[in-house]
């Protein structure tokens, strides 16, 4: 059986593979980052009954979703379905993908470790007016060596317990013969991105304990999200984060999760931060973090984490911010809102989309 999982030594912050890269690096940075939601809606409108507002408002979020994606993968804003071409895509290294429904530990973190991920997905649809198909997600790269260093680097800072940061590698197979699954809310983000294999990822999931303590995780996620910047801001590579999450679940009585006054509070907050995460932190670490247990969103905590690697933690960090940012779109069309944000660096103006 051959050997898939391979510590670097400590002696040295990459492993030996990422050498040559320090040759041509003339600086480290987080280049882009995008907040994409993950429900059939963004996908496919069309499941939504023609001439409903339904309709309309997930027609306005599957626009605005691709609208993001396509900026984020290529800087630039078209509706175009003209395929992007390696030359045309932004030259991410390696792009962190923040999953809140994936593979779930108890307790602790997870990062996916192998050399694939793949998956299917059934889209059905809210009030669908057509019949179920099947989504798939041919095998995307995963890159182990840098999964593995970020591991290593996490597990040697402390957490708000004092212990080490509580994140593990995941693995479903031993020698890598088989892809780790990619399930709804990994692949739907990858589909709205123009060509989603021209990139590497690391693939990052949330315990299950944030369903109910995940306003109680907050420290712990600025912590977290201020160290894997740091983590990126030490490697010489040009890296993106996209973040997969959805809203507020409470917007309709009849919905899974019945109606909450919260929901559009929550909604709104989150946008206000999303326009300007470092000056409107409080919108976020605040008024949705004190709305979250009635408004349910899948998405905070990976909200929290993306603030931190944008603007810091709390023990005083600062970053080169990414000081372009666009909410394409911030809204519902069933029972959960979905919204879709850009971060880009400074002097990459983005086109403001139209709802």
């Amino acid at each position: 059986m051959k050997t898939l999982f391979v510590y670097p030594k400590r002696s040295s912050p990459l492993p030996a593979l990422l050498f040559l890269a320090w040759l041509d690096a003339a600086t480290s940075k987080l280049g882009a980052a995008l907040i994409l939601p993950h429900g059939d809606v963004a996908l496919d409108p069309s499941n939504l009954s023609p001439g409903t507002a339904a309709r309309k408002a997930g027609d306005t979020i599957a626009k605005g979703a691709r609208q993001a994606a396509r900026w984020f993968a290529t800087g630039k804003n078209s509706s175009s379905p003209q395929k992007t071409t390696g030359t045309e895509s932004r030259d991410f290294d390696l792009i962190f993908l923040s999953t809140p429904h994936g593979i779930q530990l108890t307790h602790d973190y997870g990062i996916y470790l192998g050399p694939h991920a793949s998956g299917s997905i059934n889209i059905t649809g809210d009030n669908s007016s057509h019949a179920p198909y099947t989504v798939t997600m041919p095998p995307i790269d995963l890159d182990t060596a840098l999964s593995l260093d970020l591991i290593m680097q996490l597990t040697e800072q402390q957490s708000t317990s004092g212990k080490p940061i509580p994140v593990e590698g995941i693995a479903t197979s031993a020698d890598g013969a088989k892809d780790l699954p990619l399930e709804w809310a990994e692949i739907i983000p990858l589909k709205l991105l123009p060509e989603p294999h021209a990139f590497k990822y690391l693939i990052w999931s949330y315990p299950l304990r944030r369903y109910t303590e995940s306003p109680s995780m907050v420290e712990e996620l600025l912590i977290i999200g201020a160290a894997i910047r740091s983590w990126m801001e030490a490697l010489p590579l040009n890296i993106g984060v996209i973040i997969s999450g959805d809203m507020s679940h409470t917007h309709e009585a009849t919905g899974p999760y019945g109606y909450s006054n919260a929901s559009a509070p929550f909604d709104h907050a989150v946008g206000h931060w999303a326009s300007n995460p470092c000056q409107n932190s409080d919108s976020l670490l605040q008024t949705a973090r004190s709305l979250q247990p009635n408004g349910k969103s899948c998405g905070f905590t990976g909200f929290v984490l993306l603030h931190a690697m944008l603007c810091g933690g709390s023990t005083g960090e600062t970053f080169d911010p990414l000081d372009s940012d666009n909410v394409w779109v911030n809204r519902n069309a069933t029972y959960y809102g979905m919204m879709a944000v850009t971060f880009d660096s400074k002097g990459n103006d983005q086109r403001v989309s139209s709802e």
